[in-house]
């Protein structure tokens, strides 16, 4: 028996009482591990999706009102290889992903990532590297604050935790 996942949010009303469920993707497969950013008119959901048999990012559009503006998600990285573990940022005009990606190497993984118009457009169709040194880059965290973007991860090099900070 396959176990399925999809992604399911509650709405915070301004009444601080929580809203009703609802799905924002029901894609065959799994799809997992959430990080979701906000705009000031919508929100940004993203998570890691297997519907195409291999680990990729989509993300969905939702509304303050509960709509799910892209339901069958934007591809966000969609390269052979695993993409995993995505965050979310924005900066005021576009949003910036970042991800867990294994395109260099089956036995190592990365940090790369792509910014996306609030319209759901991607700018960097194809991504860029954040960090592609040797060994593992995991887990990756991102904020944005004083005209940069901050992006931490897990690195494997040191056995320490190490941070790049990358500004548009």
């Amino acid at each position: 028996m396959k176990v399925m996942f999809c992604i399911i949010m509650g709405v915070v009303m301004n009444t601080l009482s929580w809203g009703s469920t609802f799905v924002i993707s029901n894609a065959d497969e799994s799809q997992e591990f959430t990080s979701i950013a906000y705009d000031g008119t919508h929100y940004f959901v993203v998570w890691h999706d297997l519907r195409n048999g291999n680990y990729d990012i989509y993300g969905s559009r939702v509304s303050q009102d509960a709509i799910v503006m892209d339901p069958d998600g934007i591809p966000i990285s969609t390269n052979l290889a695993a993409a995993r573990n995505p965050a979310i940022a924005f900066d005021g005009d576009n949003y910036l992903i970042v991800w867990r990606d294994n395109r260099n190497s089956s036995t190592k993984s990365d940090i790369y990532g792509a910014r996306v118009s609030r319209s759901g457009q991607i700018i960097d169709p194809d991504g860029f590297a954040v960090s592609d040194s040797y060994h593992h880059q995991l887990q990756p965290a991102l904020a944005f604050g004083e005209n940069c973007y901050l992006v931490a991860w897990e690195d494997t090099r040191d056995k320490a935790m190490q941070t790049s900070m990358a500004e548009e």
